[in-house]
């Protein structure tokens, strides 16, 4: 809420600073380019700052900010691109139509449809800047949910049956509420036990357990595989 808060007042600060420039319509994509990027900036804000305060490494909080940045900076200026294009058809048509341009502008108008368009775009490419820029992962070979993936994005990602966890493997008596962690340790991802029994590769481990591209988790009925970008794993 705080972040959110802060982002909004500066961005209205900003617009309303560049609403005296509208008829230049560079200032609104401008604007709306501003807004991807706060939004954006948010998104790994509040990572960033709970790290700091738990003395936490950073690096994730990091990278996570960077592709926050990165996808919501594009989806406000494609975004706020897509918006003038359906203003500037929408008044052409009612040009053609021949009715009054300044009444029937108030009547209705693409600005809902251009806030909708916005949000997609900064939605969609912060979800794909999360996505190509992908560090480390795992796939869900067999159990809840078999085929999806989890960016490992968090200094820790919880595994289990608890509804908190971070991977949540449900309807399996086998797994525990905490069953594992996986902590990013010096650019390093460990796998920590926490259950009744994790194997990895088809070894049972105990306590800790580097994990290597390619290592295939089995808790209970589910089996997770591990996979990390190749520059990561060099």
């Amino acid at each position: 809420m705080a972040v959110g808060a802060l982002g909004g007042l500066l961005g209205g600060l900003i617009g309303q600073a560049l609403y005296g420039w509208k008829e230049y319509d560079v200032f609104l994509v401008l604007g709306w380019t501003i807004t991807g990027f706060l939004i954006g900036v948010s998104l790994g804000l509040f990572d960033l700052l709970s790290s700091l305060i738990r003395h936490q490494d950073l690096g994730a909080a990091r990278r996570k900010m960077f592709k926050g940045v990165l996808g919501g900076t594009l989806g406000g200026l494609i975004g706020g691109t897509l918006s003038l294009l359906l203003l500037s058809g929408w008044t052409q048509l009612l040009r053609l139509l021949g009715g009054n341009l300044e009444v029937e502008k108030h009547l209705w108008s693409p600005s809902a449809w251009g806030f909708v368009t916005l949000g997609a775009c900064i939605g969609l490419l912060i979800g794909l800047a999360q996505v190509i820029l992908k560090e480390a992962w795992l796939k869900v070979e067999a159990g809840f949910r078999k085929g999806r993936e989890i960016l490992l994005s968090k200094p820790e990602v919880t595994i289990g049956r608890a509804e908190s966890c971070d991977v949540g493997l449900f309807g399996d008596p086998q797994i525990a509420r905490l069953h594992a962690r996986i902590c990013q340790e010096d650019n390093r991802y460990v796998l920590i036990d926490e259950g009744p029994g994790t194997y990895v590769n088809g070894v049972l481990i105990h306590g800790s357990h580097l994990l290597r591209s390619g290592d295939v988790i089995r808790m209970g009925q589910s089996v997770l595989r591990f996979r990390e970008r190749p520059r990561r794993a060099e």
